[in-house]
């Protein structure tokens, strides 16, 4: 396979992970690499991860309401609530009930009463 220069340009400036082309042969001096890093706060995973972790997000749409420490282990990982509490303090503005949101920040109290599907949707859209 013959590719032109600005065939391999568009190559380059895709959003391809990493990809080796063959040019003719197939002996080393006839290989081109083309290196493409995960821009900064991504990392690459394996298909098959990615698949487990489709298949956990499904399974949590199931759960209708997450305490505090569900939202902790989803967005961070953790059991530890503190970082999880900053973020519902940080987008309170979104996510008050009061504010057209979600979730009853004024019941509290009670404990937190998240809804997961919602919750979900929202972190992909802000994920600071």
């Amino acid at each position: 396979m013959e590719v032109t220069q600005e065939q391999l340009h568009e190559m380059v400036q895709s959003e391809v992970n990493a990809a080796i082309f063959i040019l003719g042969g197939a002996s080393m001096s006839d290989t081109i690499l083309i290196r493409h890093e995960a821009p900064k706060g991504f990392q690459f995973i394996s298909e098959e991860e990615y698949e487990r972790f489709q298949a956990w997000k499904q399974a949590q749409h199931g759960i209708r309401t997450w305490k505090l420490k569900d939202l902790a282990k989803y967005k961070y990982g953790t059991k530890s609530t503190e970082r999880a509490s900053r973020y519902l303090t940080k987008h309170r503005h979104d996510l008050d009930i009061e504010q057209g949101g979600f979730i009853d920040y004024v019941n509290t109290h009670n404990g937190w009463q998240i809804p997961a599907a919602e919750m979900m949707d929202y972190l992909l859209d802000h994920p600071d």
